[in-house]
């Protein structure tokens, strides 16, 4: 239900004809085509504010849009995984003419569809293992220098400096 603060189209403002369900349905669809808020605003002929005014005054809505949204996603993924499998075809220029094509493929789209399909697998890994030499425990102190004022010069702190073994070399 549009509660009219903001106008829906400017022909239907006229008109005093809103007829929310279909000018949803219209934005939805557009919406999953393209999962860009203010380009399904402007395909569907609405404003933007017509789509908050749903969110907030209709109840029905919000699921209807996360549904849009779920499908746009799966729409970008699916492109995502085209560009990055069948490439993108670009035109080969020279002395200002197109003399041929050669197809592109996307190594970063494929590294991150892989990722997002499959985070074990995929996922960026890391770890930092510390010890002293020997075995021993760590003696680590830290120091945490409060945020300088606007203005305000800053000395650089001292490296901290773990006593120990130093590699052997003492």
């Amino acid at each position: 239900m549009h509660t009219g603060r903001a106008p829906v189209t400017t022909a239907n403002k006229r008109q005093g004809k809103i007829d929310s369900s279909q000018l949803q349905a219209r934005f939805l669809a557009a919406f999953s085509a393209c999962c860009s808020i203010t380009q399904a605003a402007r395909w569907a002929k609405l404003t933007k504010q017509a789509h908050y005014c749903w969110i907030k005054d209709d109840p029905t809505y919000l699921p209807r849009f996360k549904a849009a949204q779920e499908r746009a996603g799966w729409a970008l993924h699916d492109e995502a995984v085209r560009r990055a499998a069948e490439g993108v075809k670009k035109a080969v220029w020279y002395k200002g003419k197109v003399v041929g094509t050669e197809t592109e493929y996307s190594d970063m789209l494929l590294a991150q569809t892989l990722k997002a399909n499959f985070p074990e697998r995929y996922r960026d890994r890391s770890s930092v293992e510390l010890g002293a030499v020997g075995g021993g425990p760590l003696d680590i102190q830290l120091t945490f220098v409060p945020s300088p004022k606007p203005g305000e010069v800053v000395r650089q702190p001292e490296v901290a400096r773990i006593e120990g073994d130093n590699n052997g070399a003492e």
